[in-house]
């Protein structure tokens, strides 16, 4: 794990770009790391605080 560590009662969202949606479901290759990466990226929702987004899903959907 690089970064810092997450506490358990806190939540990641891994985005999932639509590409890789079938209807709802998403597909398992959003899983899969590619060949030079160790581990997946995912956002840590609670690091955005009180930074003056309502809605932290809606700001990383709208920055990815």
């Amino acid at each position: 794990m690089t970064g810092n560590e997450i506490p358990d009662k806190d939540h990641v969202l891994r985005y999932v770009k639509p590409s890789l949606l079938v209807g709802a479901q998403v597909e398992g290759g959003a899983f899969v790391l590619r060949e030079a990466e160790t581990g997946l990226s995912v956002n840590w929702l609670e690091i955005f605080g009180n930074d003056g987004h309502a809605d932290p899903v809606i700001e990383i959907r709208r920055l990815s």
